[in-house]
């Protein structure tokens, strides 16, 4: 007979990141309304190899502490919910803070992140296991992050990304909507060196 087991969080993430992020183009759309949530008006972003070696989105928003970095890669870590009221009047993206665990646990990531009064800092975190974390000094706020080798330990995944065109074409979708969406935020893309 078999027991029931609980999972440990690393694979809770990953079974998340299933769910939350399908291909490349959902894990850009996640991290823009981030950029967009924390009021940025320039994000800039750099796609290689479609996404699948290096989705990176740097944006001028508030940022975030050294301290509140690590905080961001928890499940159910959120900046926008204290109470259940809060639920009934959600004005920003993502709210359930399941994203950046999900997109951590399935690739090689860092973070720098300044705010503009309390300083920043660094953190590396591969397959949901936390590298380093260091402050971080840097004159300008906002928040830089860089996603490598996407679903490098979970390859059953990649089995399910699509041909390039396809995946090339909703990445392009994913920028379209939110340039049409957020007038007043300048975006530059970047696909592979062009």
């Amino acid at each position: 007979h078999s027991s029931i087991n609980i999972l440990p969080e690393f694979l809770v993430n990953q079974i998340k990141a299933g769910e939350v992020i399908e291909r490349p183009a959902s894990l850009l759309k996640e991290l823009i309304e981030n950029s967009i949530d924390a009021k940025a008006s320039k994000v800039e972003v750099h796609v290689i190899d479609n996404g699948l070696e290096l989705v990176s989105v740097i944006d001028n928003g508030k940022g975030m502490t050294c301290n509140e970095l690590p905080f961001a890669f928890c499940r159910h870590a959120t900046s926008k919910i204290e109470n259940l009221e809060d639920l009934y009047k959600l004005s920003s993206f993502g709210f359930r803070g399941e994203a950046l665990a999900s997109i951590s646990s399935i690739s090689r990531l860092s973070c720098t992140s300044t705010t503009k009064n309390y300083g920043g800092g660094k953190i590396t975190i591969h397959g949901s296991e936390q590298i380093s974390h260091i402050p971080f000094k840097n004159s300008n706020p906002g928040t830089s992050l860089y996603i490598r080798d996407l679903f490098y330990n979970t390859p059953v995944r990649l089995k399910f990304i699509k041909s390039k065109n396809s995946e090339k074409n909703a990445l392009k979708k994913t920028i379209q909507s939110f340039l049409l969406s957020s007038p007043s935020v300048s975006f530059s893309i970047k696909w592979d060196s062009k």
